[in-house]
């Protein structure tokens, strides 16, 4: 899950750190707890969160699907930004003026 620059990532990880035991039990292919690991990486339009849970193979894309819609929910919910793919366009200044 992708999060803005601008978050609070302290603020997101006690988030999750009290949603994801409630967010598990809703998710009945879970095979177990899930887990926040922190961030995963810097991308372009935001930072990388991993959360990660142990499922059946054949579960996989459905708890995916679940998983996003209901940490989507939360960050909705909890004013956390979920960054969109930008483009900014630079012109140069005109000399002389």
């Amino acid at each position: 899950m992708l999060v803005d620059y601008e978050d609070d990532l302290d603020n997101i990880r006690s988030l999750l750190t009290a949603n994801l035991p409630s967010i598990a039990k809703k998710i009945p292919q879970l095979n177990g707890p899930l887990s926040y690991l922190g961030v995963q990486e810097f991308q372009a339009s935001g930072i990388l969160l991993r959360i990660v849970g142990k499922v059946n193979e054949t579960d996989k894309f459905a708890v995916q699907r679940q998983l996003n819609e209901a940490i989507y929910d939360l960050f909705i919910k909890n004013g956390i930004s979920i960054p969109l793919h930008q483009i900014v366009v630079k012109t140069p200044a005109k000399k002389g003026k």
